[in-house]
């Protein structure tokens, strides 16, 4: 996953251009995502300690569905 971080970094101009954007944007998405990552590993230790950690994980592989879901492209 943190190989997925760094590869974008290569394909900003071209992603720029695909969608009419600049790289700067492009740039604070995926700087965005980097620090959502990091936030869910905050939150996933203490929730995991709390709550059984089988839980933790369906629970964020259900958000991550919802929210891939919810970007998709019509």
């Amino acid at each position: 996953m943190a190989g997925q971080m760094y590869t974008v970094l290569a394909l900003l101009h071209p992603m720029a251009t695909s969608f009419g954007t600049t790289p700067c944007q492009d740039t604070w998405t995926a700087t965005a995502f980097g620090f959502a990552y990091a936030a869910g590993f905050l939150l996933a230790d203490p929730l995991s300690d709390r709550y059984r950690s089988c839980a933790v994980i369906t629970a964020g592989l259900v958000a991550a569905t919802a929210a891939t879901a919810g970007t998709s492209c019509p």
